[in-house]
Parts: C-alpha cells; structure tokens; sequence
C-alpha cells in the first residue's frame, strides 16, 4: 500500500523523505523546488507510439465536430432572423401598392306599400241655421243668412257642391266648404240646393 504522505528523493544522497520535510533527515539537502524539475514527456507526446496516433486522431474529431457545431449556430441564427423579418418570406422594399377596396352592398330596402285607407261613404246631409235643421227659410234683405251643410257621419271632412235654382231671387257667397251666405236679391221663390258624395239636401229659399 503507497504512503498517504507523498516522498520525495533527495537529490544528493538518493534517499527518499517526506514531502513534508523541507530538508533531506539524512543528509540535509534542501529539498528541490516543483519548478526546478525537468517535465518528462508523455508516450502521447513522443511520435510514432500508439498514444500520439490516438491523441492526433482525436484532435481531428474534436475539430470536426466543432466545425459541425458552429454551422449548426450560424443556420439556427439565420432561421431566427427569417422567421422575426416575416414569418420566412423575404420583404421587399418600396411603395406597396394599394388593393382595390372591396365594394360593399348595400342592403336593398324595399319600403313596405302604405295601406290604403277605405273611403267612408256619405251616409246624409242635411240643410240647417244656427244648428237648426231646415225645410224652408225666408231671406232678408237687409243681411245676408248663413246657412250650414250638415254632412254625416258627422266627423267626415267632406267639400259640399252648392247651386240655386234661380239665381234672379237669391245669391249665394261660399264662405268655407260646408257653408254659405244667401243674399235676397228678387222677390220671389226658390231652392237652395247642397250635394256631397252622391247625397243631395235642397231648401225652399222665400223673398218677400
């Protein structure tokens, strides 16, 4: 079994000491410094042994793979820089060229037809003064009598078409749609005659 402690040999007496004592016990030579010694070659060093063919050969495969292992960094940088300039595509330079904006339709609107409102028929009309319902009626002279065209259904808005039947006794002044002014104008008798919606009411008109 080797000693734990390291020996040394002195270089004056041959023996061998401890590594730990800076003198030889024997002799008492100082003991040799570790850069003082002549380094001794190794067989992988030496050429023309089976260690330098080793040590050579792999040499050469360290070199190759380093080589590999460089090429393989310059193509996963040049991917990265690709993949980051647009997803592998190259881009090119200059003024990109407007795309025709697509035409939108528009929703055709076809308004719906409005209803038509069903005529209401005219159901009577009748001939009246100051809201009294007339047969006959005597024309002043002095002033003019207004007379009313009472169209029902009374809540239909309807135009009344007036005529006389002799105009030498009476006159007639349209002050709206449904009424009139009967001026005397002759003595004498006559119809004041009023029609609306296929209706017709006449009134007896006196002048003395």
């Amino acid at each position: 079994m080797p000693p734990i402690v390291p020996q040394v040999t002195c270089r004056k007496c041959q023996r061998q000491y401890s590594s730990l004592r800076g003198r030889c016990p024997h002799c008492g030579t100082k003991k040799a410094k570790q850069a003082a010694r002549t380094a001794t070659d190794t067989a992988s060093v030496k050429a023309g042994t089976a260690s330098r063919a080793k040590a050579t050969s792999n040499a050469q495969w360290q070199l190759i793979f380093g080589v590999i292992l460089l090429v393989a960094v310059i193509v996963a940088v040049i991917a990265l820089i690709s993949m980051s300039l647009g997803d592998g595509e190259p881009h090119v330079r200059g003024t990109p060229t407007p795309s025709a904006p697509s035409e939108t339709l528009s929703p055709t609107y076809t308004p719906s037809p409005s209803p038509t409102p069903t005529p209401i028929p005219v159901q009577g009309i009748e001939l009246a003064y100051s809201g009294t319902v007339l047969t006959e009626f005597t024309a002043q002279r002095t002033a003019p009598t207004p007379i009313n065209a009472l169209v029902y259904p009374i809540e239909l808005d309807a135009t009344v078409t007036w005529s006389v039947e002799n105009e030498a006794v009476i006159r007639i002044e349209e002050l709206s749609k449904n009424k009139v002014n009967v001026f005397a104008v002759g003595a004498g008798s006559t119809k004041l005659v009023a029609e609306c919606g296929g209706m017709r009411a006449e009134v007896t008109v006196l002048v003395g």
